[in-house]
């Protein structure tokens, strides 16, 4: 009875899908069985081998103010093998003169081992304590919305010839007005987007919601990460497209579709 009940209707290609995204992994898995002795269907969210450690202190310390791609490229990625710089930390990195000076020497002694030290992370782990128990809607509400926001708004300027710090204008006029101009393009992407949704929903209902399902499940997903990175959003465009094509169709979509 049950399987009559689970393959009637709808759920038929909802569970097909299921199985079709759960196959690839099933290979993977056994690899990861047979070579390193764990049960690892996924990559490890710090991708690191089995055994390996991972900084788990410094990264807790890290969401605590990282928002944007300097933030990856200036702190996150080069730690613990290379030195971080405090001058290049924005001022939300710190909540007192203090406590600027107190990270300041943990990352010059971070920067001086090259290496993971368990001191170093548990002092991190420490640091962070303070600055959550302090800002608790900071860390667990706007700095993940703001990394989200980050993600989908930036100028997708991290493959060109453009410098990381696009928005200094006195440095460099023309490429700060070109990231803006490309910043202003992909809003104009994901504008046409939502303003094509409500036709597309007309027309075809099912897909029109299980394509913006994906896009929420995706933004979730994409709250729980510590690096930003444009990347991350590429799989929204051809959603937004699809949308936006929706608001120049000249035919009746649900004869197209």
């Amino acid at each position: 009875i049950l399987p009559a009940i689970y393959f009637k209707g709808r759920w038929r290609p909802l569970l097909l899908c299921a199985v079709l995204a759960a196959v690839p992994f099933v290979p993977w898995t056994a690899r990861n069985g047979h070579v390193f002795g764990v049960i690892q269907p996924l990559a490890p969210k710090q991708a690191t081998d089995p055994g390996e450690a991972a900084p788990l202190g410094f990264e807790r310390w890290f969401r605590t103010w990282g928002v944007d791609f300097s933030a990856s490229e200036d702190a996150y990625w080069n730690y613990p093998d290379d030195p971080i710089n405090v001058d290049d930390l924005p001022a939300r990195a710190f909540d007192s003169p203090a406590e600027r000076a107190e990270t300041k020497a943990l990352l010059e002694r971070a920067g001086f081992l090259g290496k993971l030290d368990p001191a170093i992370e548990a002092h991190f782990e420490q640091l962070a304590e303070r600055r959550i128990h302090a800002h608790p809607v900071r860390y667990y509400a706007a700095l993940p919305a703001a990394r989200l926001a980050n993600m989908l708004l930036h100028p997708r300027t991290e493959m060109l010839n453009s410098p990381e710090r696009w928005w200094q204008y006195r440095l460099h006029p023309a490429k700060t007005i070109f990231a803006l101009l490309y910043a202003l393009w992909s809003f104009a992407y994901m504008a046409m987007a939502v303003a094509g949704w409500p036709r597309m929903q007309r027309a075809a209902r099912t897909l029109a919601w299980s394509m913006a399902g994906y896009v929420v499940l995706r933004c979730l997903l994409l709250l729980t990460l510590d690096n930003t990175e444009q990347r991350y959003t590429l799989e929204f465009f051809p959603i937004a497209i699809v949308f936006a094509s929706a608001l120049f169709s000249e035919k009746d979509l649900a004869d197209e579709l």
